[in-house]
């Protein structure tokens, strides 16, 4: 059982697979919050863009200028 136990702690093959496998989950993570951080942006910018586009359909006040 020793031996057993030695072996595998010194016998690294497979190092590699677990390595690439770790950054790739650590891309995957990086790569999701950064996409919901510009959908975030995104949104924001588009909602603002549509509030000011609907602001300019409106009649303005009388004596207020033009609207837009």
């Amino acid at each position: 059982m020793c031996d057993l136990l030695r072996r595998l702690a010194s016998d690294d093959e497979g190092q590699d697979i677990v390595e690439y496998a770790l950054l790739a989950a650590l891309v995957a993570i990086a790569s999701v919050a950064a996409i919901k951080t510009v959908l975030l942006a995104m949104q924001t910018t588009y909602v603002g863009w549509n509030m000011k586009a609907q602001n300019c359909w409106q009649m303005p006040p009388p004596g207020a200028g033009s609207g837009c």
